[in-house]
């Protein structure tokens, strides 16, 4: 069984910390999938980012061992 569809959201005034909270999300999604007999195609996941410009920082989000691709706005 598969699972995807699924959205991360998170927000925060410095991107530090919306990195941070997304990878930790990421390792509790990658987490839930597995105890309930899911695969997650994280190689589908993307990121986007609305706000400030942040410099030419990406953002760095990997969910079990998959680098997410990050669209900077």
């Amino acid at each position: 069984m598969y699972a995807d569809d699924h959205q991360l959201y998170a927000t925060g005034r410095r991107i530090q910390v919306v990195e941070s909270t997304l990878n930790d999300e990421g390792r509790n999604i990658s987490h839930w999938y597995s105890i309930n007999a899911l695969q997650g195609y994280f190689s589908k996941y993307q990121t986007i980012r609305f706000g400030p410009k942040s410099g030419d920082k990406d953002i760095d989000i990997v969910i079990a061992d998959t680098s997410v691709e990050s669209h900077p706005t």
